[in-house]
């Protein structure tokens, strides 16, 4: 089922069917945020995502944000936050436990997952429901890149962190932060470790429960690390061992969620 917010900005949603003969309580959602450096949403970390959270007993709302010129102003926040309201909105119709609402994101999409986890009470959103009840980031931008925060500020330069810093995830975080699942790959050639480091620093310091694995190997943009949403020219992306970490999330949610 697909969801239009309108501006090019919608949802892919899979939602678990109920029936008399095949009784379903209502069930955790997860919200997922392909990454593509806030400019492009990855197919290769969309439905194959959302896929495995399915098949995991979860319904899932894939969400093509806002990107481009259109991911200034705080939009691709604004775009989660509207999707995080509108399931609590909807939870009965969804057959979603509106307590029991999880992002996932992957790159930039995991930047997008920590800041809606610590933004959610910004100003700009000011009347939506949008707390996240817990937070997955893979591999996820935190203050590197600033193409990326160029593309979220508007800017014509490149920003420092003068600029930029409100938007660093790490930065952030503060005591209502729910708990978060970090992932990430020592070798990463795109986002360097420091990030997710630094982000998993403030989570320490703010006493918010985390569960941080760092794989030895791998490049940028694994995805689930299977045939699937492996890259044609490298066939490092087919990883089993890395793929682990799929497994390590869904049994990580489900303990946040009592299940």
């Amino acid at each position: 089922m697909r969801i239009d917010f309108g501006s090019g900005v919608y949802v892919d949603a899979h939602i678990a069917i109920t029936h008399p003969d095949l009784p379903v309580s209502p069930r955790p959602a997860v919200v997922v945020l392909p990454g593509g450096a806030y400019l492009y949403c990855s197919p290769r970390e969309a439905q194959p995502v959302a896929n495995q959270f399915i098949a995991a007993g979860c319904n899932t709302f894939t969400l093509f944000y806002s990107v481009k010129d259109k991911a200034k102003d705080k939009n691709p926040l604004k775009d989660v936050a509207r999707v995080i309201d509108h399931i609590r909105k909807h939870a009965e119709e969804y057959n979603v436990d509106p307590k029991n609402i999880a992002t996932i994101g992957f790159s930039a999409g995991g930047h997008l997952s920590a800041w809606i986890a610590s933004a959610y009470d910004d100003p700009v959103l000011d009347g939506l429901d949008c707390r996240p009840d817990a937070a997955i980031a893979c591999y996820p931008l935190v203050r590197s890149h600033p193409e990326c925060f160029q593309l979220l500020l508007g800017t014509d330069h490149y920003p420092d962190e003068a600029e930029a810093g409100h938007l660093y995830t790490d930065n952030m975080v503060h005591s209502g932060t729910p708990p978060m699942f970090i992932w990430h790959t020592f070798t990463d050639e795109c986002v360097p470790l420091s990030d997710p480091l630094a982000l998993s620093n403030a989570l320490y310091k703010n006493n918010i429960p985390f569960e941080l694995h760092v794989f030895p190997h791998g490049p940028h943009g694994m995805s689930i690390c299977t045939a699937e949403t492996t890259n044609p020219n490298d066939v490092s992306y087919n990883d089993p061992y890395l793929g682990r970490w799929v497994d390590m999330a869904i049994k990580w949610l489900n303990k946040q969620f009592g299940r």
